[in-house]
């Protein structure tokens, strides 16, 4: 927001900044052998209120936020923000972009992508440290799986949902798929899936634009905004 969104900050810096050279002035020594007096250590103290006052009154304004590290921005994802999402445009299952097959009944319904689901469980960019991330790279096989026309695209995209909610909690998962809807070209996404059996892969953009897509139809499900057999 440039300056005019800095004042807080600044004002911080300021007060910090005073305090401090306040209280290096008064401890400073040309003779290390001189001994601190003690009528400097009011002025110490004044200078950690400072710094504690400036902390409570970032709080109390909403300005103090924890820096989170790169790839867990998902993990700042309000509920505000999930609740302002529509779903009304989110295509159908049965459609040509996106389908989705509906929730297996027994294991005879998942005997065509029995061997992927065994391999995707054991995907390793489906199982980093960042959940934020897992949830993206996971997406992107289903989002894969639709743009390269695989015939069994509507079964894939249900296993990665099912995949996506035995391996997360469901606030992570939510506030991860909320991140891919907001968030369309942060993070990486994941194009060359040879180890889950596909030989070939779109660009980058592609994979971005159906993520969110399929994100949306995961997210519509767990929030009860899309009703789907």
């Amino acid at each position: 927001a440039g300056l005019r969104g800095a004042g807080f900050s600044l004002a911080a810096l300021a007060v910090i900044g005073i305090a401090a050279g306040m209280v290096g002035a008064r401890l400073f020594r040309w003779d290390t052998s001189r001994h601190v007096s003690r009528r400097a250590w009011p002025c110490v103290a004044s200078a950690l209120l400072a710094w504690v006052a400036v902390g409570a009154a970032a709080a109390i304004t909403g300005h103090l936020k924890p820096v989170l590290p790169e790839g867990a921005v998902w993990a700042s994802i309000t509920d505000a923000q999930i609740a302002g999402l529509s779903f009304r445009d989110v295509p159908g299952d049965n459609e040509f972009v996106t389908p989705m097959a509906p929730p297996f009944k027994s294991p005879a319904d998942t005997g065509r992508v029995a061997l992927f689901a065994e391999r995707l469980r054991s995907w390793p960019p489906g199982r980093l440290n960042d959940a934020g991330q897992s949830v993206r790279n996971l997406v992107c096989v289903a989002a894969v799986a639709d743009l390269i026309r695989d015939s069994r695209e509507a079964l894939i995209a249900r296993v990665v949902f099912d995949e996506l909610q035995a391996r997360f909690d469901r606030d992570q998962l939510r506030r991860a798929l909320a991140w891919i809807i907001l968030a369309p070209d942060e993070g990486s996404v994941v194009t060359n899936l040879p180890e889950l059996g596909f030989g070939r892969h779109p660009p980058d953009v592609s994979v971005r634009t159906r993520s969110v897509i399929y994100a949306q139809k995961y997210l519509g499900r767990l929030e009860g905004k899309i009703r789907a057999p």
